[in-house]
């Protein structure tokens, strides 16, 4: 398990290994995980070359593509139905 003074938000590794913008949100929707997640360096760096090795058509890829999908069409009716529906 790693120790707490190993852990780095993912933005600040992001920045320390010079991660373009693009993978980096690439890879942030490949994980699921959100601003200012902690992970050490290695799992980070793990983390991007799956995203990077992984064909963007690939089973996984689309799966995950499908959750986040439904996720956002869920959370756009919540706010329609917030709103009255208007």
């Amino acid at each position: 398990m790693a120790k707490n003074s190993d852990l780095k938000t993912i933005e600040e590794l992001s920045k320390k290994n010079k991660t373009p913008n693009y993978i980096f949100e690439g890879v942030k929707i490949h994980m699921g995980w959100a601003a200012g997640k902690a992970v050490t360096e290695k799992e980070y760096l793990f983390a991007v070359d799956k995203f990077l090795s992984e064909p963007s058509g690939s089973k996984t890829a689309k799966s995950k593509r499908a959750a986040l999908l439904k996720s956002k069409k869920e959370k756009a009716v919540e706010i329609t139905a917030d709103n009255g529906g208007k």
